[in-house]
């Protein structure tokens, strides 16, 4: 369902879209997947859109050098059309 709407949104015109990098308690099928392997399905699938996560925290979520491999992966798949923000710390 994600896929087929990022794609949809890129024939409607959109410029960009940012995908939801938080862990979800929900059960229902397809939901709750690691954004990072969707982003390289939706990347594969568009042209032009360009994609991310809008916020990753790879301290508390994951180990820095699993989202740096993802995200390098992520843009070679897409062509350098993504856009990641990186968040180090939980203080503000």
């Amino acid at each position: 369902m994600l896929l087929k709407q990022v794609i949809a949104a890129e024939e409607a015109g959109f410029e960009s879209i940012d995908a939801n990098d938080h862990f979800h308690p929900w059960s229902e099928e397809g939901q709750a997947c690691f954004i990072w392997s969707w982003l390289g399905a939706a990347a594969a699938s568009t042209h032009s859109i360009e994609l991310g996560t809008g916020l990753t925290c790879p301290i508390l979520r994951y180990n820095p050098a699993v989202i740096a491999q993802v995200a390098a992966t992520v843009s070679s798949l897409a062509g350098g059309r993504t856009d990641t923000i990186f968040k180090w710390t939980n203080k503000t």
